[in-house]
């Protein structure tokens, strides 16, 4: 039988070499990297998914809102009668914030920008409790007989605040009205532009006018609107066009 020698057996004992352990800790660490890099970038992905997520959410909001809202503008519920939208001039918007005197029997109007307010769009609809329609605050009306309800949009530009208040019946005192206060809708909106699409005799819309420039609002058919949204990446302000029809 061979007999091995002390030397053999310890040589069989013996474990990693400095050299194997380095390039050991070498690929580990390759490894180790190669998965931070990997989840930095998932997580940057994710984040950047998640901004361009929330610009969607709020741009669909908003518009969501403004067309309602714009094509109710006119509504009234018993179209076999004169449209009860002939009510007086409405109050002047309180607390401070845009809106201006909405002319006697019109049921969309607009004003200029004012301090720290971006222009106003303004439009009105009758309703009675079994409509159920929805003011641009969310809330209907529940009591009797027939209202006038008038929506207030405008931006707030100290807090880059997409706002609304409502009035019933030229007031605040109705619960639909929420006190008259006015509510944020959308935040990271920075500015409001609306122009007024006039018609002409045949009812087509020839011309898209400011609100200084408009003289006959009872001639407006469509609005075009322009919301400009903090950029969620930086840089510029991000713009959305959208024209609405009036549908009544």
């Amino acid at each position: 039988m061979k007999k091995h020698t002390p030397f053999a057996r310890r040589a069989r004992q013996a474990g990693f070499t400095l050299v194997e352990m380095m390039v050991a800790v070498t690929v580990g660490l390759v490894v180790v990297f190669g998965m931070t890099a990997t989840f930095v970038s998932l997580k940057n992905t994710f984040k950047s998914q998640d901004k361009l997520g929330r610009l969607q959410d709020n741009e669909r909001v908003a518009l969501t809102f403004l067309t309602t809202t714009v094509n109710n503008a006119g509504y009234y519920p018993d179209p076999k009668s004169p449209s009860p939208l002939v009510g007086g001039t409405p109050p002047v918007s309180s607390p401070a914030s845009p809106g201006g005197a909405m002319g006697n029997g019109s049921f969309i109007f607009g004003t200029d920008v004012s301090g720290n307010f971006s222009q106003s769009l303004q439009t009105a609809f009758a309703t009675i409790s079994t409509d159920n329609l929805i003011s641009c605050i969310g809330t209907t009306y529940a009591g009797a007989g027939t209202v006038t309800v008038r929506n207030i949009y405008y931006v707030d530009t100290s807090t880059n605040s997409l706002m609304c208040r409502v009035l019933v019946n030229n007031s605040t005192t109705d619960t639909m009205a929420n006190g008259g206060t006015p509510q944020v809708l959308v935040t990271g909106v920075t500015g409001m532009t609306v122009l007024f699409g006039a018609a002409d005799s045949s009812s087509q819309v020839t011309n898209y006018l400011t609100s200084a420039q408009v003289t006959d609002w009872n001639a407006v058919k469509a609005v075009r609107v322009t919301l400009n949204f903090q950029n969620p990446f930086g840089g510029a302000d991000i713009s959305r066009i959208h024209t609405i029809n009036l549908m009544n």
